[in-house]
């Protein structure tokens, strides 16, 4: 899977619940059955906040599979 090198790209990438900007900087909330490895190497940070859009797309190269027990009760009911 490709990363993507936009907010707009990320708002389609299926990892991602919502990506968007405000005044605190930009947000990628990521979808259950994801988790943020590049600042929480074992898992359990489901979005990535940073000041720039490039700084958030950098950080999402680090997005991997998650299976804590949160994304897990997300994707079992999800799935029903």
């Amino acid at each position: 899977m490709t990363n993507p090198t936009t907010l707009a790209a990320a708002n389609n990438d299926p990892r991602v619940d919502s990506a968007y900007r405000d005044i605190d900087g930009v947000w990628i909330e990521l979808t259950y059955g994801w988790a943020n490895l590049y600042d929480e190497p074992n898992g359990g940070l489901h979005g990535i906040h940073e000041g720039t859009a490039r700084d958030a797309l950098r950080v999402f190269r680090g997005v991997g599979p998650c299976d804590c027990p949160d994304c897990v009760a997300g994707l079992a009911k999800a799935s029903r």
